[in-house]
């Protein structure tokens, strides 16, 4: 071979290799800072943790030094595309959501966003929109929400105020809806597409209203399980929406006893959906126990669904509690069939069995039930029905 053909050769070959794009990242580096804050004091010395959607615990941490923390490259898992920095100091931790994509991810937890990559960047944009779009809905409401506390206040002014809160707090539903939708449509098949869609979909009431938004959605969007998990619950709300009949299930423990055994029974009857731990739902105990004492001798019975619950725990708050109606424990089937993503859920049953209100809380369960007083002669208990 020619020598000088074959030194040529190598020169363009070592050429165009030098001239070749850098390979693209395969894995995550984040690099952040933490605010200098009162709240965040004694943060030196603490570690950063890294978590990811629906994996219990951190999956990943870094030392704090200096205010700033490091994750040196990780590589990116396609099932955690999503994660969550968090630094624990009491009273409360800061949280910054990330998107776990290849490159260098920069995070300043002070304005709690993510940068660097395209996704990150994007999210970041989406979440300082809707930051600036809080803060003037706050801005509005606080005078509203003060006079509204007042005592003193005329009570024409009250229900002025209390329009006019009403109204901003529908603009600012309206208003996020509008972003989550620029963002599906701009990202209808990455996990900003999860977000967006997820957060409409909870703004929906059943399955039906959400077929025009899961139409936005790319293939990847509509199988991520969130999403599945989402549009199983509206389903079945729809289902068991107001003017459907019961859908019966059984106690964990006991097949025997059913839902059945109270509802479809000729008289109204209440369920409530609770769990032990759920603050909320044991604040509704003394309410519900003064609408029993008011109404159950006209025909009303109350039944309790013990849900995402231990046996022992929901016992327990039984007798603390002194509930004297009876419980049926259904830890996991009871909310898939009734489409329940959060309790206390309580819903009215008619005597025949039909849906008569999802959603009841406080005040609004004696006022529907003396509105039935007023249809049925001041009777809970209907002559005839099953």
């Amino acid at each position: 071979m020619n020598k000088k053909l074959s030194l040529i050769a190598l020169l363009a070959a070592g050429l165009f290799t030098a001239c070749q794009q850098p390979s693209a990242p395969t894995g995550y580096t984040i690099s952040g800072t933490i605010p200098q804050v009162d709240s965040l004091k004694g943060v030196e010395g603490l570690y950063v943790y890294l978590y990811a959607n629906n994996v219990p615990g951190p999956i990943d941490s870094a030392l704090v030094k200096d205010f700033t923390f490091k994750f040196a490259e990780r590589p990116v898992v396609d099932s955690l595309p999503e994660g969550v920095l968090m630094v624990r100091v009491r009273p409360r931790g800061h949280r910054t959501p990330v998107i776990l994509e290849p490159g260098q991810i920069s995070v300043d937890m002070a304005e709690l966003s993510a940068k660097g990559t395209p996704l990150n960047d994007a999210l970041s944009a989406h979440s300082a929109k809707v930051k600036a779009y809080q803060t003037k809905a706050e801005e509005e409401v606080a005078p509203l929400s003060a006079l509204l506390q007042d005592p003193a206040a005329p009570a024409k002014e009250k229900k002025a105020a209390e329009q006019k809160y009403q109204e901003v707090v529908d603009r600012y539903e309206q208003q996020m809806n509008l972003y989550n939708k620029e963002l599906l449509a701009a990202h209808p098949n990455d996990i900003l597409g999860v977000r967006a869609l997820s957060a409409l979909l909870r703004s929906v009431s059943n399955a039906t209203e959400a077929a025009e938004l899961t139409a936005m959605a790319g293939e990847k969007v509509l199988n991520n399980a969130k999403i599945e998990r989402i549009l199983k619950v509206l389903k079945a709300r729809e289902a068991t929406e107001a003017g459907k009949m019961f859908v019966d299930f059984a106690d964990d423990h006991k097949a025997d006893l059913k839902l059945s055994k109270y509802v479809g029974q000729g008289h109204y009857t209440l369920v409530d959906f609770w769990a032990s731990w759920c603050g909320p739902c044991r604040g509704e105990a003394p309410n519900l126990k003064k609408v029993y004492a008011k109404y159950k001798k006209r025909g009303l019975e109350i039944v309790g669904v013990a849900v995402w619950d231990k046996m022992e725990d929901h016992l327990k708050a039984v007798a603390d509690d002194h509930i004297s109606w009876p419980q049926i424990f259904s830890e996991k089937q009871a909310t898939e069939l009734y489409g329940i993503d959060g309790i206390p859920q309580i819903i009215l049953f008619a005597p025949d069995g039909t849906v008569v209100a999802r959603d009841l809380r406080g005040d609004a369960i004696s006022k529907k039930l003396d509105e039935l007083m007023k249809q049925h002669k001041g009777s809970l208990r209907v002559k005839g029905k099953r």
